[in-house]
Protein backbone atom coordinates (compact mmCIF):
# COMPACT_ATOMS: atom_id res chain seq x y z
CA UNK A 1 0.00 0.00 0.00
CA UNK A 2 1.74 3.28 -0.92
CA UNK A 3 1.80 6.47 0.78
CA UNK A 4 0.83 9.92 -0.85
CA UNK A 5 3.90 12.24 -1.59
CA UNK A 6 3.72 15.57 0.29
CA UNK A 7 5.42 16.60 -3.01
CA UNK A 8 3.60 17.97 -6.10
CA UNK A 9 4.46 15.73 -9.08
CA UNK A 10 7.18 17.17 -11.19
CA UNK A 11 5.32 19.63 -13.37
CA UNK A 12 2.24 20.04 -11.44
CA UNK A 13 3.48 23.65 -10.40
CA UNK A 14 4.10 24.94 -14.38
CA UNK A 15 0.54 23.27 -15.25
CA UNK A 16 -1.19 25.18 -12.74
CA UNK A 17 0.69 28.33 -13.34
CA UNK A 18 -0.32 27.96 -16.61
CA UNK A 19 -3.99 27.41 -16.41
CA UNK A 20 -4.40 30.87 -14.63
CA UNK A 21 -1.83 32.83 -17.16
CA UNK A 22 -5.29 34.22 -18.96
CA UNK A 23 -6.86 35.03 -15.64
CA UNK A 24 -3.85 36.34 -14.32
CA UNK A 25 -3.36 38.77 -17.36
CA UNK A 26 -7.73 39.76 -17.62
CA UNK A 27 -7.04 40.49 -13.75
CA UNK A 28 -3.53 42.41 -13.79
CA UNK A 29 -4.70 45.64 -16.00
CA UNK A 30 -7.97 45.92 -13.55
CA UNK A 31 -5.79 46.74 -10.85
CA UNK A 32 -3.20 48.50 -12.65
CA UNK A 33 -6.18 51.06 -13.37
CA UNK A 34 -7.52 50.76 -10.00
CA UNK A 35 -4.79 51.89 -7.95
CA UNK A 36 -3.23 54.49 -10.49
CA UNK A 37 -2.85 58.15 -9.88
CA UNK A 38 -5.86 59.68 -11.09
CA UNK A 39 -4.73 63.62 -10.96
CA UNK A 40 -4.28 65.83 -13.63
CA UNK A 41 -1.00 64.73 -16.14
CA UNK A 42 1.47 67.43 -16.21
CA UNK A 43 4.03 66.29 -19.27
CA UNK A 44 6.91 68.43 -18.12
CA UNK A 45 7.07 66.91 -14.57
CA UNK A 46 7.06 63.21 -16.20
CA UNK A 47 9.99 61.76 -17.24
CA UNK A 48 8.82 58.20 -19.65
CA UNK A 49 9.26 56.51 -22.57
CA UNK A 50 6.77 55.94 -25.98
CA UNK A 51 7.25 53.42 -28.41
CA UNK A 52 5.48 53.96 -31.51
CA UNK A 53 4.81 51.66 -34.47
CA UNK A 54 3.69 52.99 -37.21
CA UNK A 55 4.25 52.91 -41.41
CA UNK A 56 6.92 55.22 -42.91
CA UNK A 57 4.05 57.51 -44.21
CA UNK A 58 3.47 58.05 -41.06
CA UNK A 59 6.81 58.76 -39.73
CA UNK A 60 7.47 61.20 -42.67
CA UNK A 61 4.34 62.81 -42.68
CA UNK A 62 3.05 63.48 -39.17
CA UNK A 63 6.15 62.55 -36.48
CA UNK A 64 8.37 65.39 -37.48
CA UNK A 65 5.35 67.70 -36.34
CA UNK A 66 4.44 65.56 -33.40
CA UNK A 67 8.61 65.98 -32.09
CA UNK A 68 8.37 69.40 -32.39
CA UNK A 69 5.15 69.45 -30.47
CA UNK A 70 6.62 67.44 -27.68
CA UNK A 71 9.82 69.16 -27.87
CA UNK A 72 7.73 72.34 -26.43
CA UNK A 73 -6.92 61.78 -33.84
CA UNK A 74 -7.10 59.21 -36.04
CA UNK A 75 -6.70 60.76 -39.59
CA UNK A 76 -7.07 60.15 -42.59
CA UNK A 77 -5.87 61.30 -46.05
CA UNK A 78 -6.77 61.30 -50.37
CA UNK A 79 -4.41 59.95 -52.53
CA UNK A 80 -2.24 62.37 -55.35
CA UNK A 81 -0.48 61.73 -57.82
CA UNK A 82 2.66 63.54 -58.36
CA UNK A 83 5.28 64.25 -61.50
CA UNK A 84 8.04 65.66 -62.30
CA UNK A 85 7.83 69.53 -62.96
CA UNK A 86 9.98 68.66 -66.08
CA UNK A 87 7.92 66.09 -67.26
CA UNK A 88 7.06 66.74 -70.74
CA UNK A 89 3.89 64.38 -71.13
CA UNK A 90 2.05 65.98 -68.58
CA UNK A 91 0.19 69.56 -69.45
CA UNK A 92 -2.00 71.48 -66.68
CA UNK A 93 -4.00 68.05 -65.33
CA UNK A 94 -3.80 64.47 -65.33
CA UNK A 95 -6.10 62.61 -67.20
CA UNK A 96 -7.54 58.98 -67.07
CA UNK A 97 -5.25 57.92 -70.52
CA UNK A 98 -2.22 59.38 -69.57
CA UNK A 99 -2.65 57.88 -65.75
CA UNK A 100 -2.61 54.35 -67.52
CA UNK A 101 -0.05 55.31 -70.47
CA UNK A 102 2.56 56.59 -68.58
CA UNK A 103 4.92 54.44 -66.88
CA UNK A 104 4.53 54.57 -63.24
CA UNK A 105 6.56 54.40 -59.69
CA UNK A 106 4.97 52.09 -57.47
CA UNK A 107 5.59 50.65 -53.71
CA UNK A 108 6.54 47.11 -54.08
CA UNK A 109 4.01 44.64 -52.72
CA UNK A 110 6.88 43.35 -49.86
CA UNK A 111 4.05 40.45 -48.80
CA UNK A 112 1.02 39.49 -50.57
CA UNK A 113 -1.38 39.23 -47.89
CA UNK A 114 -0.89 43.15 -47.96
CA UNK A 115 -0.65 44.49 -50.81
CA UNK A 116 -0.12 47.96 -51.17
CA UNK A 117 -3.80 50.36 -50.60
CA UNK A 118 -2.94 52.07 -53.93
CA UNK A 119 -2.53 48.81 -55.87
CA UNK A 120 -5.45 47.19 -54.16
CA UNK A 121 -7.79 49.35 -55.68
CA UNK A 122 -6.85 49.89 -58.64
CA UNK A 123 -6.54 46.21 -58.89
CA UNK A 124 -10.35 46.12 -58.00
CA UNK A 125 -11.21 48.58 -60.79
CA UNK A 126 -9.41 46.55 -63.35
CA UNK A 127 -7.12 49.19 -63.63
CA UNK A 128 -3.24 47.84 -64.47
CA UNK A 129 -0.31 50.46 -64.23
CA UNK A 130 2.27 50.12 -66.21
CA UNK A 131 4.99 50.14 -63.22
CA UNK A 132 8.90 51.57 -64.77
CA UNK A 133 10.07 51.40 -60.93
CA UNK A 134 8.71 49.20 -57.69
CA UNK A 135 10.44 50.66 -54.05
CA UNK A 136 9.94 48.99 -50.61
CA UNK A 137 8.18 52.36 -49.16
CA UNK A 138 6.14 55.29 -49.85
CA UNK A 139 8.60 57.93 -49.08
CA UNK A 140 11.00 57.03 -52.01
CA UNK A 141 8.91 57.41 -54.52
CA UNK A 142 8.65 61.05 -55.12
CA UNK A 143 12.69 60.90 -54.97
CA UNK A 144 12.37 58.39 -57.80
CA UNK A 145 10.14 60.65 -60.22
CA UNK A 146 12.11 63.29 -60.55
CA UNK A 147 14.29 63.47 -63.61
CA UNK A 148 11.97 60.96 -65.52
CA UNK A 149 8.44 61.43 -67.61
CA UNK A 150 7.33 58.76 -64.97
CA UNK A 151 4.51 59.36 -62.45
CA UNK A 152 3.77 58.30 -59.04
CA UNK A 153 0.64 57.88 -56.74
CA UNK A 154 1.09 58.66 -53.09
CA UNK A 155 -0.62 59.99 -50.03
CA UNK A 156 -1.79 63.77 -50.08
CA UNK A 157 0.16 65.07 -47.56
CA UNK A 158 3.42 62.86 -48.01
CA UNK A 159 2.93 64.75 -51.71
CA UNK A 160 2.41 68.24 -50.20
CA UNK A 161 5.44 67.09 -47.91
CA UNK A 162 7.96 65.91 -50.55
CA UNK A 163 6.84 68.93 -52.88
CA UNK A 164 8.48 71.42 -50.64
CA UNK A 165 11.77 70.25 -51.14
CA UNK A 166 11.63 68.77 -54.38
CA UNK A 167 10.41 70.14 -57.98
CA UNK A 168 7.40 68.42 -58.41
CA UNK A 169 3.83 68.90 -59.42
CA UNK A 170 0.51 67.70 -57.47
CA UNK A 171 -2.27 66.12 -59.60
CA UNK A 172 -5.90 65.16 -58.50
CA UNK A 173 -5.69 61.12 -59.03
CA UNK A 174 -7.74 60.49 -61.98
CA UNK A 175 -8.95 57.25 -60.49
CA UNK A 176 -10.84 56.85 -57.62
CA UNK A 177 -8.88 55.12 -54.51
CA UNK A 178 -11.06 55.28 -51.00
CA UNK A 179 -8.82 58.04 -48.80
CA UNK A 180 -6.18 56.41 -46.71
CA UNK A 181 -7.71 56.19 -43.01
CA UNK A 182 -4.83 56.15 -40.28
CA UNK A 183 -5.84 54.87 -36.76
CA UNK A 184 -4.43 54.49 -33.47
CA UNK A 185 -4.27 51.42 -31.58
CA UNK A 186 -3.36 50.07 -27.79
CA UNK A 187 -4.26 47.61 -25.67
CA UNK A 188 -6.83 47.87 -22.97
CA UNK A 189 -4.93 48.04 -20.06
CA UNK A 190 -3.64 51.26 -21.19
CA UNK A 191 -6.89 52.58 -21.91
CA UNK A 192 -7.09 55.07 -18.12
CA UNK A 193 -2.95 55.26 -18.38
CA UNK A 194 -2.80 58.67 -17.81
CA UNK A 195 0.43 59.47 -19.73
CA UNK A 196 -1.02 56.99 -22.60
CA UNK A 197 -3.68 59.10 -23.20
CA UNK A 198 -2.21 62.39 -23.08
CA UNK A 199 -0.06 61.03 -26.24
CA UNK A 200 -2.52 59.84 -27.53
CA UNK A 201 -4.22 62.97 -27.73
CA UNK A 202 -1.06 64.70 -29.11
CA UNK A 203 -0.91 62.57 -31.86
CA UNK A 204 -4.25 63.26 -32.92
CA UNK A 205 -4.11 66.53 -32.04
CA UNK A 206 -0.84 66.57 -34.36
CA UNK A 207 -2.10 64.45 -37.34
CA UNK A 208 -5.83 66.64 -37.64
CA UNK A 209 -3.92 70.27 -37.91
CA UNK A 210 -2.86 69.97 -41.42
CA UNK A 211 -5.59 68.25 -44.01
CA UNK A 212 -5.84 66.03 -46.45
CA UNK A 213 -4.87 67.31 -50.10
CA UNK A 214 -5.77 66.09 -53.43
CA UNK A 215 -3.94 68.80 -56.02
CA UNK A 216 -5.80 70.53 -59.05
Amino acid sequence: MGIPSPHPAPGAGLEKAESLKSEVRDILPRIQAVTRPTDRLEPTTVKRHFRIAASDYFGSAAMPRLVADLAQVPFQDEWACIAWTENTRLSKRLGREQFRSLEHVVKRENHPAFPPLDKLALDRAGLARKVGVSLPQYVSLPLAVVGTDRIATIQGRLAQQAARSLPLRIFKCPVAIPALHESMQWHTMRETDRGHEWMRHRVAAICGESGASGGP
